[in-house]
């Protein structure tokens, strides 16, 4: 609680003004779509659809959609934890405006809000690493990677920017009881409900928590003490959460019930197949010193590792799947045209999306030299295994980027802090304060405006020129079709 009243200062809120004018800006400029009734993409529509169902009906583990997949409905792989938060900021707005209003435009800014909550988690959760200085950094380059942008903006009611809210808790957790020495055990159980949070707003966070969990488990490996009950601990967290998670979900009735992509017992089992291994682990260890030289902790490892995924593949043969492999053929080569589902293809994009790398990664391996004998070198190591397996599946998955934008912005914030140090200990004010602007400038959006450039130049004139036409004017046709003679009664209605 004290880390948090740490924050509470001027430069926090500065930092959370600088957000939202991000977003105010192009919303100003640059939108076509909020200001005249719609959202950003299908998702958002389908989002609405699925609260306003949960108000009609008021049947809480009632996922289908009957309207859509016309005539015989179907149902998404969401869950109600972001129905709760649409309703949540729809709350205060429908005495006003209505309930389908208030819904509408909660919808609008959901993702922003979400995003200067995630801007919030990650300076406290940089407190430790970065120092105050560092994490206000930390939190203002998230406004300054097009991988975050592109999911937080107006007039996206996606539950995406959650993760991120997640992931910025998690690592604060987890970075702090990697580098305690004692006090971890609260922060430890809390880090696990976290986790579980997460989990249950998608299963694509599981390759998060896979990462967190591999990188507690090194100092394990390494001997170091605690180190199997700090693991533990984590674990009977997560474990904790998504018996909660599935219970709220799903309800006792369905709580057997198999599903991959939305949380369920196949969760469950792998939290407590965990649980088995840390609790079996930290006895046998305490039990026969023996066990605890490297390659015997290694060995226990694998050991682990290889059981746990014969008994997944078993219970669940469809765990290590792909989630696309049950969809219907005839939809498929509709996800080549979603842009989030591309490879990263370009010079110009890779600079757009992944540009900061350019700076980060030298001052990632630096940072893991100067750290390695420190308190901080478990974080820093989570930071190079996190930020190099997002850029690798951001370059084959765009919407990968996302997660990769985090901790561009965490690195980039230590190359701004370090910098900033450097300028002020060199130059005197005033002359310092363009030299400051400009490499501020050039370390946080100098790649991508770079990229953004040779995009525009890339470009024919007529390419320049064209005006993008929607192909689908959701609003036109909602107003048509609300309109006699096909608003007179109850219709079907099949569209592709």
């Amino acid at each position: 609680m004290g880390e948090a009243l740490r924050l509470l200062t001027v430069p926090l809120v500065a930092v959370l003004v600088f957000i939202l004018l991000v977003h105010s800006g192009w919303w100003i400029s640059g939108d076509q779509i909020v200001l005249h009734g719609g959202f950003s993409d299908g998702d958002s529509y389908l989002r609405l659809l699925r609260v306003e169902r949960l108000i009609e009906t008021g049947d809480w583990f009632d996922i289908s959609i009957p309207d859509a997949n016309a005539p015989f409905g179907t149902t998404v792989h969401w869950t109600r934890l972001f129905d709760m938060v649409l309703l949540i900021m729809a709350a205060p707005m429908i005495p006003f405006l209505g309930f389908a209003k208030a819904l509408f435009w909660a919808g609008v800014i959901v993702s922003p809000i979400v995003h200067m909550l995630a801007a919030v988690a990650l300076a406290w959760a940089m407190l430790p690493l970065l120092g105050r200085a560092g994490a206000y950094f930390a939190a203002a380059m998230t406004a300054a990677q097009a991988g975050i942008l592109a999911f937080a903006l107006v007039g996206r009611a996606d539950h995406h920017m959650m993760f991120i809210l997640f992931a910025c808790l998690s690592l604060g957790l987890a970075i702090r009881v990697l580098m305690a020495a004692d006090g971890w055990r609260q922060r430890a159980f809390g880090a696990g409900l976290v986790f579980a949070a997460g989990i249950w707003e998608g299963p694509e966070f599981l390759v998060f928590i896979s990462l967190c969990l591999a990188v507690l488990g090194l100092p394990w490996l390494a001997g170091e003490p605690k180190a199997g009950e700090k693991n533990r601990a984590v674990i009977q967290g997560l474990l904790v959460g998504l018996i909660l998670a599935v219970l709220i979900e799903r309800g006792v009735s369905g709580f057997l019930e198999i599903e991959y992509d939305r949380i369920s017992i196949v969760h469950v089992c792998f939290a407590s197949l965990l649980l088995i291994f840390w609790s079996a682990a930290t006895y046998a260890l305490g039990r026969r010193l023996h066990l605890a030289s490297l390659p015997w902790r290694f060995a226990l490892a694998g050991v682990g590792v290889i059981t746990m995924a014969l008994i997944m593949t078993t219970l669940y043969p469809k765990v290590l799947a792909n989630p696309l492999n049950d969809v219907d053929p005839a939809v498929l080569p509709i996800f080549a045209h979603i842009s989030e589902y591309q490879a990263t293809t370009g010079a110009s994009q890779m600079l757009i999306y992944f540009g900061a790398a350019l700076f980060a990664v030298p001052w990632l391996l630096r940072c893991l030299w100067k750290k390695w004998d420190g308190p901080q070198r478990w974080p820093w190591v989570l930071m190079a295994c996190a930020l190099t397996l997002y850029l690798i599946l951001g370059l084959n998955w765009l919407r990968w980027s996302l997660y990769a934008a985090l901790f561009l912005a965490i690195v980039i914030a230590d190359v701004l802090r370090h910098t900033d140090r450097r300028i002020n200990a060199s130059f005197s004010f005033p002359a310092r304060l363009p030299l400051k602007l400009s490499a501020f400038l050039v370390l946080s959006i100098g790649p991508m405006i770079v990229g953004a450039i040779m995009l525009y130049d890339a470009k024919t004139p007529e390419e320049r020129n064209a005006v993008n036409d929607d192909p689908c004017p959701v609003r036109e046709l909602s107003a048509f079709l609300n309109q006699p003679p096909l608003s007179d009664s109850s219709r079907t209605i099949v569209a592709s």
